[in-house]
């Protein structure tokens, strides 16, 4: 059944007895905050069995008994069906005006709303059907009117927060907020501009005038309730871009956007409407973001169905009381499932839960942000047998955002392990000039804690390793060694004589030196490292695959740039024109590195004129051929 707490509200608010402190000249208040025993801050509030009616100018203060009251705030429910009431003047002093505070002022037709005022509660004006005009001070910092647009504020961020009749939303509002225009009886036509990305909970609700709707693509969720009892609405079209919409956004709107295989999309939210046969498979059209609330709730003939990996969220009671369902994936992005998703789908034995952080995943009402529900709460009623799998490495996270085997009593076990995908080392390409060095960079990924590790380095012929260097990524004592084996390979490990672990998840954490001899031949090598072992903090090992990489070893000689076998006066000039963004087509970068620093720059071009004078340049000369190349 259908739950509005709007309405829920308004009742509680009709049939409380609300007391009042002081009374003055008809109006009605309470005391918030005493200065001394002769001044004190004062509320307006809603005598019980009083009711406002006609025009109410509310004092800035008064005197009562030899003390000052200043007026500071509308207080809840101030005015909350004051029918009769047709205006009311705020004074500058009034901060706040609270939740429902004009709620069901059918005649109310205009207000002001001065400088002071920094907060409206929500629903503040709702149900105010004659409300034409609302002007907020100039110097608000946080609210505005844009003058000649009847009924409309809206907040410094942008989001409109009251609106009424036939309003042209403005451009520049960003957001259509909570209770916006709800039970707004004489709105027949909205107009959403472009830059507007969310439509809050209960935004039109009850506008059973409504009958037409534009949504720009710059909207991406449609909020709980927005429309729903919009029951004349007849044209509405929902871009690709919505990507979530909120519990009953659409309740009594029979509406379709697009119909796929069965299954109707609104935006990019798949709702499910018909009826399902027996041994129904469904696969969900992939850039799907969301599955709407109760989509396939009830359907009994859904025996298998195929989620996406774009969807992001599952919606309240999305599969809920489905007994034909058995098995079912849940992919890595999904962030949000709400409540009783899959409750009483008590067929279901497997779940394989692909998501890889659990606490991303917020559980929540939808009426309540502040209220949390539970994994037990998602997954209530599964069969005794249901089994849980979970990525490699992340049981224990599960079980600590309470994914327990009181839910899960099949067991919780983990995936088997993904040397691709979970922690494993890869090794860089690399290009070098025969005869020289280079320094190869090997990466881990990581996604538990790594103590230490253990490899071997396969080099093609003519390549010796010559040092191997940690990393920042060390722990605070980690060690590495290396020796060459029988077989040619080198042997590397790094170890802590504390345990220390690794920093990071990912990046260098070994730079290889590898020297080139001059008999090497000139072409594409392989680097293999194998045998690999990681090892955790628990003391488990991990085995990756092996890594290859590629080391490109060219023929040409340091500084010899356009690799015609000499080196001229050409390549210092092809170094300064590839410095001045203008690189030779035969240039090659590899030899430009004549200081072997890893960067081509103008220290490079004055080494070539260095070797061309053989280094016996007067110093005068070669300090001229510096501060003619490099001034700065």
């Amino acid at each position: 059944m259908k739950k509005t707490l709007f309405f829920l509200f308004a009742l509680w608010l009709n049939s409380m007895a609300f007391a009042y402190e002081i009374e003055h000249e008809g109006l009605h208040y309470n005391v918030i905050a005493t200065t001394d025993d002769t001044h004190k801050d004062v509320e307006v509030t809603y005598p019980e069995g009083y009711d406002y009616s006609g025009d109410i100018v509310i004092p800035s203060s008064f005197m009562k008994d030899g003390v000052q009251y200043t007026v500071t705030s509308i207080g809840i429910a101030a005015f909350q069906g004051c029918s009769a009431l047709t205006s009311v003047s705020i004074p500058e002093g009034v901060t706040s005006i609270g939740i429902v505070a004009f709620n069901n002022c059918f005649s109310l037709t205009s207000i002001n709303i001065p400088e002071g005022v920094t907060s409206i509660g929500d629903q503040a004006f709702c149900g105010c059907s004659s409300l034409t005009s609302i002007k907020v001070d100039a110097d608000n910092p946080i609210y505005d009117s844009r003058d000649n647009c009847n009924a409309l504020i809206h907040t410094e961020s942008g989001k409109l927060i009251a609106g009424c009749k036939n309003t042209t939303i403005p451009s520049g509002v960003t957001a259509i907020g909570p209770y916006a225009f709800i039970c707004c009886d004489g709105l027949t036509s909205i107009d959403i501009p472009n830059g507007v990305t969310r439509i809050e909970r209960c935004a039109f609700e009850g506008c059973s005038g409504l009958t037409s709707a534009t949504i720009p693509n710059s909207v991406t969720r449609i909020g709980e309730d927005a429309f729903s009892g919009c029951h004349n609405l007849t044209s509405l079209s929902i871009p690709n871009s919505v990507t979530e919409i909120g519990d009953y956004a659409f309740y009594g709107v029979d509406l379709l956007n697009s119909q796929e295989d069965g299954l109707v999309y609104i935006g990019r939210v798949v709702l499910y409407k018909g009826n399902m046969p027996e041994d129904t498979d469904i696969t969900i059209k992939e850039g799907t973001k969301g599955i709407a609330s109760s989509a396939f709730s009830g359907c009994t003939g859904l025996t298998s169905i195929i989620i996406p990996n774009s969807v992001e969220s599952i919606g309240n009671d999305a599969f809920r009381d489905c007994t034909g369902l058995t098995s079912i994936t849940l992919p890595n992005n999904i962030k949000n499932i709400s409540g009783n998703a899959f409750a009483n789908c008590n067929q279901l034995t497997s779940i394989i839960s692909e998501i890889e952080d659990p606490t991303t995943i917020s559980h929540y009402s939808a009426y309540d942000a502040s209220s949390y529900t539970t994994p037990s709460n998602v997954f209530s009623g599964l069969a005794d047998a249901c089994q849980l799998t979970v990525p490699y490495g992340t049981r224990d996270a599960y079980i600590a955002a309470g994914w327990t085997e009181e839910i899960f009593k099949g067991g919780i076990v983990e995936a088997p392990y993904n040397p691709g995908k979970d922690n494993y080392l890869e090794i860089s390409d690399a290009e070098v000039i025969r005869g020289k060095s280079i320094t190869v960079p090997v990466n881990m990924h990581n996604n538990k804690p790594i103590t230490a590790l253990q490899l071997e380095v396969a080099l093609p012929e003519n390549a010796t390793l010559s040092e191997c260097q940690l990393t920042e990524r060390k722990g605070e004592d980690h060690a590495v060694s290396f020796k060459q084996l029988a077989s040619g390979n080198y042997l590397i490990t790094v170890l802590s004589n504390t345990k220390s672990v690794f920093s990071g998840t990912e990046g260098a954490l070994l730079n290889l030196v590898v020297e080139t001899s001059q008999e090497m031949a000139a072409d594409h090598h392989s680097v293999t490292i194998k045998n690999i072992e990681l090892t955790t903090e628990d003391v488990k090992a991990i085995r990756p695959y092996n890594a290859n990489a590629t080391l490109k070893v060219s023929g040409v000689k340091v500084a010899d740039t356009n690799g015609d076998g000499r080196i001229s006066i050409t390549d210092a000039v092809a170094i300064v024109s590839h410095l001045l963004g203008s690189t030779p087509i035969d240039f090659v970068s590899v030899a430009a590195d004549v200081n072997g620093s890893g960067d081509i720059t103008i220290t490079d071009a004055v080494a070539v004129i260095d070797i061309l004078l053989e280094g016996n340049a007067p110093a005068k000369s070669r300090k001229s051929m510096v501060e003619m190349l490099d001034p700065q």
